[in-house]
């Protein structure tokens, strides 16, 4: 299996609206492309997915598949992110999330994320809370 079809697994299994796989690989295969996968014993358990261009990075996609959930891994994904970034002389991380999506909004402000605007209506049903980080 590849790294794209490894995500493109995890997004189906966690997303109401995944990538599609050529979605997924463009991304990988991107030159500003920043990503990471966790896996136990092969079994693809959590990804990130963004960019990073001129110190400014975009987290666009975090999941965790939902028989790992609730044991620190995606605080663990997101931190890994945040160190890759910061490698690549990231500056700063952007990123946005459903208001209604209160677990992942706990998380980004546990790593330290500011809210910075509201898109309202973004998701059509929900608004969009966009997030950043500057990085140190």
């Amino acid at each position: 299996m590849t790294q794209a079809e490894k995500i493109y697994t995890l997004e189906t299994a966690c997303f109401s609206d995944p990538w599609s796989i050529t979605a997924v690989e463009n991304q990988l295969n991107s030159e500003n492309s920043v990503w990471l996968i966790t896996e136990e014993n092969n079994v693809p358990c959590g990804y990130a997915l963004g960019s990073i261009v001129c110190g400014e990075a975009e987290l666009y996609r975090i999941a965790v598949s939902p028989d790992f959930r609730r044991k620190g891994l995606g605080e663990a994904i997101l931190s890994d992110f945040i160190e890759k970034c910061r490698q690549l002389d990231g500056e700063k991380i952007f990123l946005e999330v459903r208001s209604r999506n209160i677990p992942a909004i706990s998380l980004y402000k546990k790593a330290g994320f500011e809210e910075i605007s509201v898109r309202k209506g973004y998701y059509g049903d929900d608004d969009a809370v966009i997030f950043a980080k500057i990085l140190n």
